[in-house]
């Protein structure tokens, strides 16, 4: 480690006793210190010097510390600005980035890029490191996979924790896919759920799949999956005929919180007397899964807490850039 290198460390240190310090005095009772008074100059003068040398000192590391440092490309699943899901992401990444000086390109899919041509645009464009969201691993893997034997630090965030290891990326901060609809599953239970159904988009994706799986595990019952299809008419379409022509279901699991709306509008259209009221849990964070929950129209929202993903992994890349931390893992959030 370089003598600056460790200056720098020395100086976050520094800086982060002072934040806890500051932390505590305003959030506990006020810290009374007394001191006993002295009318010796000498002490005075002494002390006058010394508080000198201290400001000069921290001049010189917050110095240090505003120094241009890191480049990290941000690959969010979605637009920030109409998607609450990346939004949360993204103000996690700017957490992080203002703590350790850290500049953050945001990139997302679009009608000319996908996730993995993304990938490989930001790994040409020779970033310090890379966050991305394994949301679609069917499409992205390769492309990280190569990624990840290139200088830049990868990092991943969302529900792949038990797909990044394998791709080669130093650490993923999140949860498994399989733990998302155990939690889901466990809930249901706890209020009786005895007959219960799984919606999801895409059935044959290992990450709803697994959910779906996790839901099944968690509630001790054979796993029942309902496949609303990709478009707007095939949902309305089978939710329509579930609910006219099955017995009542007493839990559902809403797999991925896109298909909330849908769900929220057939069950509206029945009747009041011929629909159950089933204890109700979507997967995901979204302004409609949030105004559902409050309106007590959905029981329980499953949040994987994006913001802390992001933060850690960026966190987590500046370490491993600037102190050469090689370590490799998942954090649970």
């Amino acid at each position: 480690m370089s003598v600056d290198t460790m200056r720098v460390f020395a100086g976050r240190v520094l800086l982060c006793v002072v934040m806890c310090l500051g932390f505590l005095l305003a959030s506990t009772a006020p810290l009374v210190v007394t001191a006993q008074t002295t009318n010796d100059s000498t002490l005075e003068q002494a002390g006058e010097e010394q508080a000198g040398e201290e400001e000069e000192e921290e001049e010189t590391i917050v110095d240090e510390l505003r120094k241009p440092s890191l480049r990290i490309i941000l690959i969010l699943p979605a637009d920030p600005g109409i998607d609450a899901h990346a939004k949360l992401l993204l103000a996690g990444a700017h957490a992080a980035a203002n703590e350790s000086n850290v500049t953050i390109d945001v990139r997302f899919p679009n009608a000319s890029y996908n996730s993995a041509e993304l990938i490989v645009a930001a790994v040409d464009n020779k970033p310090e490191g890379i966050v991305i969201t394994l949301d679609n691993p069917d499409l992205t893997a390769s492309a990280l996979a190569a990624a990840a034997q290139s200088s830049v630090a990868i990092a991943t965030i969302g529900e792949g924790a038990d797909i990044s290891r394998s791709l080669g990326i130093f650490m993923h901060a999140g949860v498994t896919n399989e733990s998302i609809g155990r939690q889901a599953g466990e809930q249901a239970k706890s209020k009786g759920a005895l007959r219960s159904l799984c919606l999801t988009q895409d059935w044959q994706k290992p990450a709803h799949l697994a959910r779906c799986q996790g839901f099944a595990d968690g509630l001790n019952q054979p796993i029942n999956i309902l496949d609303l299809g990709t478009s707007s008419a095939t949902a309305l379409a089978r939710l329509r005929v579930t609910f006219a022509n099955e017995e009542p279901f007493d839990s559902i699991f809403i797999a991925t919180h896109n298909l909330l709306p849908f769900v929220l509008r057939v069950m509206k259209e029945q009747p009041a007397s011929s629909v159950a009221s089933p204890y109700l849990i979507v997967h995901g964070t979204s302004a409609t899964a949030a105004r559902a929950l409050e309106d007590s129209q959905i029981d329980a929202m499953i949040d994987g807490q994006p913001f802390l993903q992001s933060y850690l992994a960026v966190t987590n890349v500046v370490l491993r850039r600037e102190f050469r931390l090689r370590g490799r893992g998942n954090m649970v959030t």
